[in-house]
This record gives structure tokens, C-alpha cells and sequence, in this order.
């Protein structure tokens, strides 16, 4: 989807794990925090001050109940480039340990500029995620319009697979309506 990275479920039957690794490019920094807003509903956040992301969650999975621990591991990218100093970062909870001195880098993808679409700006991330699973500005507009409108921090997500009819989609805007997310 995108993160030129890793994906894997496994387990056994008292125990689901998904491990998923990859990259995140974003147009800014706060394109970046509001992405882990977003998730941070669900998962537990750390980073580093260059944009190492790690995060988890434990949850019961349906029927049959079992565990199931889900675990994600991201390198952030600001317009190509791994950031520095991020705000809210700690250095202390990840420790990096490499065979070799010598760091390697990957990753070379950028992000689109953000753009104003009829009355509604949206971010290169917004854009981005829109392009790749093919999700029109009619259907992100219809979603806003219909959906609960419902806080995560500093942003307002809205669900259009709880409609009737159901649209395919969420988007988390700012409080100003500039249109920060939109996700399958």
C-alpha cells in the first residue's frame, strides 16, 4: 500500500500477531502528527526525534477468542528526507542497534504538494492516499457531510462505512476543514 515496506499476520490458535514495517512519506511535519493522531485511537506511539515510529496494541480478536497483538514499525519521510526534531520524540524508548556502521538509506519517494479542491484544502498525504486507492473528493465531501463527526486530539474523524449507504472511506479534518486524511 504504498510503504515500500512489510506486511505479516501469523499465529497460532490461541494467539494473532501482525508485524508490519515500512516507510510514511509526508508533505510536513504536521501532515506527520496527524497520521499518528489518527492511529493513536488504537495504537500506542513512541518515536525518535528523526522519525523512527514504533507502535503496538493488544486486543481480544473475535470469535474464537484469542489474543491478538498487533505491532508496526515506520521510517517517517518529510518531502524525501528523514526529519529532525520531532516534537514529542524519545530518544530513550527505542534503542538502534545495526551489524555495521554504516546506516542505510532508503527511500526516495515524495509526497504531493497539498492542494485546495472546490472549497476544501487538503494535505499531500490526503492526496496521496486518495490517488492510490482511488477516492473521490465527491465521496470525501458526502462522508463529511453525513457522518458523525467525532475529536481525536486536535482533529475530527469522520466514518463513512457506519452510512447507508455505506461509502468506503474515513477522513479526519483539522477544525478549520482542511482534509488532513482519507483512508479506505
Amino acid at each position: 500500500m504504498g510503504s515500500k515496506g512489510a506486511y505479516k499476520a501469523m499465529g497460532d490458535q490461541d494467539t494473532h500477531v501482525v508485524l508490519e514495517e515500512g516507510q510514511q512519506h509526508f508533505y510536513s511535519e504536521p501532515e506527520a502528527y496527524a497520521w499518528l493522531a489518527w492511529q493513536e485511537q488504537r495504537m500506542r506511539w513512541t518515536y525518535s526525534s528523526d522519525g523512527l515510529v514504533v507502535g503496538w496494541y493488544e486486543t481480544k480478536a473475535p470469535s474464537p477468542q484469542r489474543e491478538a497483538l498487533i505491532a508496526e514499525v515506520w521510517q517517517f519521510y518529510i518531502r524525501g528526507k528523514k526529519p529532525e526534531g520531532m516534537k514529542g520524540s524519545s530518544e530513550e524508548r527505542i534503542r538502534i542497534t545495526r551489524t555495521s556502521p554504516q546506516e542505510l538509506e532508503i527511500g526516495s519517494q515524495g509526497s504531493s504538494h497539498p492542494v485546495k479542491i472546490g472549497s476544501r484544502e487538503f494535505s499531500g498525504k490526503a492526496i496521496d492516499l486518495m490517488k492510490e486507492f482511488k477516492l473521490s473528493t465527491v465521496d470525501v465531501e458526502d462522508v463529511i457531510a453525513r457522518a458523525k463527526k467525532v475529536a481525536h486530539g486536535d482533529y475530527f474523524c469522520y466514518s463513512g462505512w457506519t452510512l447507508r449507504p455505506v461509502v468506503s472511506l474515513s477522513v479526519c479534518t483539522d477544525p478549520a476543514g482542511k482534509a488532513w486524511l482519507v483512508t479506505p
